[in-house]
């Protein structure tokens, strides 16, 4: 049996055991892995090679938790002598596809996968030099039981290439399409990453963020702050806590050959946990958040004119904020993302002399709120 024959029959068999497509958010890691191999060439025949591995992959999963794909994607370093034996019968571009060797194993669980990865057509060096191929393939969705609590290792093995060289036409040369078996040199474990399997019910995940928010088409009010997400497995809800840093607003209104300016410091107070939803690309966000004004003064040409005194000067109602990933956005766990949405400012009171003023200024609907999560887990 050849080892391309048996590749599929583990292929087969590890699909059938141990994959799901459920849907489920889960956070991944950037992972990596270099390892040297010694293939087989026609004409010059055993041949060193390196090969760069890289994917993202979740550090944890709990029993039952689809993983979702992994994206492969590998950098070959092909050797000087390679391209010798490729340029002696005139070939010009590379191209072809892999099959990559791996073992999942866990407690209780030992399974081989194959994973099929595609070589874009690659432009061969006009001299004798070593060269690099890339290669790119997606596993299926992992999942596993309680059985499997502990360390999930994923260990590479050999390839199996099958490669297509053309000369300057694009015609077949004389190898025509051919196999090259590569056997991972001894001394190297092949491990190109470990997940945790295990009860945690739930992860957090921490943003921090800056943007603005545009008050009545007046004023741009810096923003910054922390989104402490909880991250159910395999869940689409999510809850967490909304902090915004105090802020300084500025609202200078020109009438006529008058200029007069709000100035205050911004607070806001969240009421209750934020919620909302997750997907693979977008989040939506909600935060109820009482906002306060403090030290506010009304200028007239830089001159103060009033303060707000000692009340508490804050939004009559809470204000509740809908946030969500803009369509040309994108959102993951790992990077955040951006989000916006429009939002009403209330009336506020118990701002003393400046009551009347405060919301003429900035009390109404027509505010925006945008801002860039950048987060890690």
């Amino acid at each position: 049996m050849t080892k391309q024959h048996r590749f599929d029959g583990f292929h087969t068999a590890f699909l059938a055991a141990a994959m799901t497509f459920s849907p489920g958010i889960v956070s991944a890691v950037p992972v990596d892995a270099t390892l040297d191999y010694t293939c087989v060439f026609p004409i010059i025949e055993e041949q060193s090679m390196q090969v760069a591995i890289t994917s993202d992959m979740p550090e944890r999963l709990a029993p039952g938790e689809a993983s979702g794909v992994f994206n492969i994607d590998a950098v070959a370093t092909v050797s000087a002598d390679a391209w010798n034996g490729l340029h002696f019968v005139g070939s010009k571009t590379l191209s072809g596809k892999v099959n990559a060797a791996s073992v999942i194993s866990a407690p209780g669980l030992t399974l081989p996968l194959v994973i099929p990865m595609q070589i874009p057509s690659k432009a061969l060096p006009d001299s004798q030099e070593a060269f690099s191929v890339s290669a790119s393939g997606q596993t299926p969705s992992l999942s596993f039981t309680t059985a499997n609590t502990g360390e999930v290792d994923i260990v590479v093995g050999d390839l199996v290439m099958q490669l297509q060289p053309l000369d300057g036409n694009t015609n077949p040369t004389g190898l025509g399409f051919f196999e090259s078996e590569c056997s991972l040199d001894s001394g190297q474990t092949g491990l190109l990453h470990t997940i945790i399997v295990d009860e945690e019910t739930s992860q957090d995940a921490v943003f921090p963020f800056i943007g603005q928010a545009t008050i009545n088409q007046h004023s741009d009010l810096p923003l910054s702050g922390t989104l402490v997400l909880a991250v159910e497995p395999g869940s689409t809800d999510i809850a967490g806590d909304m902090v915004f840093d105090s802020a300084r607003l500025i609202v200078k209104v020109i009438s006529f050959f008058n200029t007069l300016t709000l100035e205050a410091d911004v607070a806001f107070h969240p009421q209750g946990e934020a919620d909302g939803s997750i997907s693979d690309d977008s989040l939506t966000l909600r935060q109820s958040t009482e906002v306060q004004l403090q030290n506010a003064r009304l200028k007239m040409f830089g001159l103060p004119i009033s303060s707000s005194g000692v009340g508490q000067c804050k939004s009559q109602s809470p204000v509740m904020l809908n946030l969500s990933t803009p369509g040309d956005g994108n959102f993951s766990l790992n990077g955040g993302g951006p989000l916006e949405g429009q939002f009403e400012l209330p009336p506020f009171t118990d701002c003393g002399l400046l009551t009347s003023a405060i919301n003429q200024l900035i009390s109404g609907m027509d505010n925006h709120m945008n801002i860039t999560l950048t987060g890690e887990l």
